[in-house]
């Protein structure tokens, strides 16, 4: 099946631009027919994008590169995966980006099952790199290597254990990306202190 032409289309300060059917069509799943609906994403003012489902979590955030830039696919329903913590890309590819961070635990790394995906063109990243984690009870962030990962994380210049806490203002070191990590949730303030007011 031939690649569908790459096209953009302006629609006020919306872009569209049109998914590859080869690269989101399901394993096994027949073409789709010509008058089936575009699949379609739409990339909106200061680089965030809103994706149709592709069948990832609906708590990910995917940060990834083309032709057009750096964009950032956000869950629909941000109270899904509140940000809980940033991290900051302060050198390497995306330098000057921020990632958020949420409750439970965040696989961080280039690949699509990475839940911060940061396919941002450093060949030194693993696939899952690493994990960052907020307890929500105990309300503390750490991070640890992730298995399989064929390079080392490292926070402010040190190799990492099975676990290191993470405080504002660490330096992580994923493969030739650094991101400094930045706390918003903690002792002090989380989510659950502000409980949406019932009707």
């Amino acid at each position: 099946m031939a690649k569908p032409e790459e096209k953009t289309l302006p629609v006020g300060t919306i872009t569209i631009t049109p998914f590859d059917d080869e690269k989101t069509r399901l394993a096994g799943a027949s073409p789709a027919k010509a008058s089936a609906p575009e699949k379609t994403q739409a990339v909106l003012p200061k680089g965030m994008v809103h994706s149709p489902t592709t069948g990832r979590s609906s708590s990910s955030v995917e940060v990834f590169k083309d032709a057009e830039g750096i964009h950032v696919v956000y869950p629909s329903d941000p109270m899904q995966a509140p940000v809980c913590g940033m991290l900051l890309v302060v050198s390497g590819p995306g330098r000057g980006m921020a990632v958020p961070i949420s409750y439970g635990r965040n696989s961080v790394g280039s690949g699509e099952q990475a839940r911060l995906r940061l396919d941002l063109g450093d060949p030194q990243m693993s696939s899952v790199h690493c994990i960052v984690s907020y307890d929500h009870e105990d309300r503390v962030f750490d991070v640890r290597e992730a298995d399989g990962a064929t390079n080392f994380t490292r926070v402010n210049g040190g190799r990492i254990g099975s676990s290191h806490i993470l405080n504002t203002g660490d330096i992580l070191k994923l493969g030739g990306t650094e991101l400094r990590f930045v706390e918003i949730c903690g002792p002090s303030w989380d989510w659950a202190d502000n409980p949406v007011a019932a009707s």
